[in-house]
């Protein structure tokens, strides 16, 4: 009889045990997600999609601009925060509807024209750092942009050769040194953002 007893108390400690568990689990799960979304972040998403050449002034910001609360650890670290920021400049690539604005994708009318791109020419944003030698990485500055760490991969590769730089921001973090803005053939799109993704770095060397 007590034998049978403790047979049957098994499955019942198991079920327990298996309780604690899922309540633990969902505990620190809930606690992970509070830490995420504790700090947030106000920034500027494009309320309708913006076409390039777009120019923003006190009017137009109504139309094109509003704000979004984001947990600050998904936050473009050149995220424009300021509607301010914005009037006087245009748009130097398209920016679809509900899209981050950040400070990559508009410039003033003078830079503005450095993004005329030709046909088949797209202008992509990477994080990078730059060259050993301190040169700086300026719009109209020629780098070769070089992957270290893609998949995993111990040896570095010339990612793309000659690539103008169409403009160039600071970048906040320990993962790069600046955010540039630079002139590739539409083949080139996809390799250069998915090593913006997933290499442990992109370097920049100056022509």
């Amino acid at each position: 009889m007590i034998g049978g007893i403790r047979r049957a108390s098994i499955p019942l400690a198991i079920a327990v045990a298996s309780g604690l568990l899922a309540a633990w689990l969902v505990f620190d799960y809930a606690n992970s997600v509070d830490g995420v979304n504790g700090a947030t972040s106000v920034i500027l998403v494009a309320d309708r999609t913006i076409t390039r050449g777009q120019s923003f002034s006190e009017e137009t910001l109504a139309e094109f601009v509003r704000t979004r609360v984001i947990p600050a650890t998904y936050a473009p670290a050149d995220a424009v925060t300021d509607e301010q920021e914005l009037i006087g400049l245009q748009a130097v690539s398209d920016v679809g509807e509900g899209a981050y604005i950040t400070r990559s994708v508009v410039a003033s009318d003078e830079r503005a024209g450095r993004f005329r791109l030709r046909r088949g020419e797209r202008a992509v944003s990477v994080a990078v750092r730059a060259a050993p030698d301190g040169a700086e990485l300026s719009a109209g500055t020629i780098v070769d942009l070089v992957a270290s760490g893609l998949d995993g991969a111990p040896q570095s590769e010339l990612l793309l050769r000659d690539a103008e730089i169409l403009q160039s921001t600071e970048a906040s973090g320990e993962s790069a040194d600046a955010r540039i803005t630079v002139r590739v053939a539409v083949g080139q799109v996809a390799s250069l953002v998915r090593a913006d993704v997933f290499a442990r770095e992109l370097r920049a060397l100056k022509r």
